[in-house]
């Protein structure tokens, strides 16, 4: 037996029943980001300003403030950026290259949810924190959460707070 026919012969094999079944080959599973559907969707191609993402009460609230600063994001879409001495927040709009299918993909990502919708929450040390709210299908809100100065326990566990701050600039979205 030649070895193309040996191989042909485990291919086979591999991809058949011991009952006798049908040879059809093994299907690769879907993962749950990829089958689940958002309920309540928000429409982020709405925002044409992200700095109205989160109001100067939200951010005191939690400790944070300054004027915001708008700008483009890597996405050519809505971004805004405030800062003070405890900490600073960047939330970016993502319509063009998020979604269920993207926000689960890099390794090292965790699985959260905030306020309903799911996230992924990723590159945290001491003083970041990344969190992707997937808002609808093919959209979601991006923060990033950066400790300067901030010391309290809150602000120290630096993903709690991205989540915190995730959550309130939802409450803004439009459905």
């Amino acid at each position: 037996m030649t070895a193309f026919s040996l191989l042909a012969t485990l291919g086979i094999a591999a991809c058949s029943t011991s009952d006798g079944g049908s040879t059809t080959p093994p299907t690769q599973a879907t993962s749950q980001a990829e089958t689940s559907t958002i309920e309540n969707p928000r429409d982020l191609k709405a925002v044409a300003d992200a700095c109205t993402l989160l109001t100067p009460d939200q951010l005191a609230a939690l400790g944070g403030g300054g004027q915001p600063e708008a700008s483009t994001s890597a996405y050519q879409e809505p971004q805004c950026y405030w800062r003070n001495d405890a900490f600073g927040v960047d939330v970016a709009i993502n319509t063009v290259a998020g979604g269920l299918d993207v926000a689960f993909k890099e390794p090292g990502t965790e699985r959260t949810e905030i306020a309903s919708f799911p996230a992924a929450k990723s590159g945290e040390t001491t003083t970041l924190c990344h969190i992707a709210v997937v808002v609808a299908e093919d959209q979601q809100l991006e923060i990033d959460y950066t400790r300067f100065g901030g010391d309290t326990p809150e602000m120290l566990d630096t993903c709690g707070m991205a989540e915190k701050l995730a959550a309130e600039a939802v409450k803004n979205l439009p459905a």
